[in-house]
């Protein structure tokens, strides 16, 4: 059975999170994410949140605009965002917890160095123990050989990939970096014979349905090389790529970042290995 994917308001949170940390265009939205995230403190606690005339006022530009804003990011309406946004903040919060708590019950405080390091290791110990290399291999080449290569992942993702962007570059290789977010039906309708598609990530949880269309789209196409890494075995997500692989350990989620790192170093190497 497929687990449930995170929750269209916690999503809906990240995703302004996510905007504001690398999508800011001008001093406006600066202005307007500076009033924001200092009322952060004031949603967590159940306050309500500034009213759209208090916040254009703490940010010195027009109601008009901070409507705008909010729009770009995902909310239907500043209202929207004025009843969600206090309880989305508060899910993540308590979400964390229980994570914390399950993870680190009955611990001593100074265990968690210990026990953080452990699930370090152990995620890229699985990794490495299960590595099919001779898949690897061939994954690489495709790389090596591509007219171009996107890659599609979350803010996490994309920082372990840039190496590895940047080493495919060098080798003549176009290659580009979208976040999931960004994922839309248009990029199936500017695929190519001969590009790549590369998707990653820690969680199927993670993966929206609107993204599992689009690379539907793409793979039914048949023109561009499809790949996914996760750390999840799913026979339906696994179907939607050419080539598949399994990383780290099925449900640690952000553990896989260690592994993610490790594997997109290795192929970098072995771009020069070819």
């Amino acid at each position: 059975m497929r687990r449930k994917s995170v929750g269209a308001d916690v999503a809906r949170v990240i995703g302004l999170i996510n905007h504001c940390n690398s999508q800011v265009l001008n001093i406006n939205e600066q202005a307007i994410i500076r009033v924001l995230f200092t009322h952060v403190s004031d949603e967590s606690s159940g306050g309500p949140i500034v009213s759209l005339e208090q916040l254009a006022r703490e940010a010195s530009i027009s109601p008009a605009s901070v409507s705008r804003f909010i729009r770009k990011v995902g909310y239907a309406s500043f209202g929207d965002f004025r009843t969600s946004f206090a309880r989305e903040i508060e899910q993540i919060y308590q979400d964390r917890c229980r994570m914390h708590a399950d993870s680190f019950a009955d611990e001593d405080p100074d265990s968690v160095f210990d026990l953080v390091y452990q699930r370090a290791l152990d995620n890229l110990q699985a990794t490495y123990d299960h590595l099919d290399r001779q898949e690897l291999w061939t994954i690489v080449r495709i790389l090596d050989d591509a007219r171009s290569v996107t890659i599609f992942g979350d803010d996490h993702v994309l920082s372990d990939l840039y190496t590895l962007q940047l080493d495919l570059m060098a080798r003549g290789v176009g290659t580009y970096l979208y976040k999931n977010e960004e994922m839309q039906v248009r990029h199936a309708q500017h695929i190519r014979h001969g590009d790549v598609i590369l998707f990653l990530t820690v969680s199927q949880l993670f993966v929206r349905p609107d993204q599992r269309e689009v690379l539907q789209a793409i793979h039914e196409r048949r023109e561009a090389v499809t790949i996914g890494f996760s750390q999840d075995e799913d026979e339906d997500f696994a179907r939607l790529f050419d080539h598949f692989m399994v990383f780290g350990r099925p449900g640690t989620t952000n553990e896989g970042f260690h592994s993610l790192w490790f594997l997109s170093t290795l192929m970098s190497e072995m771009l020069y290995e070819l």
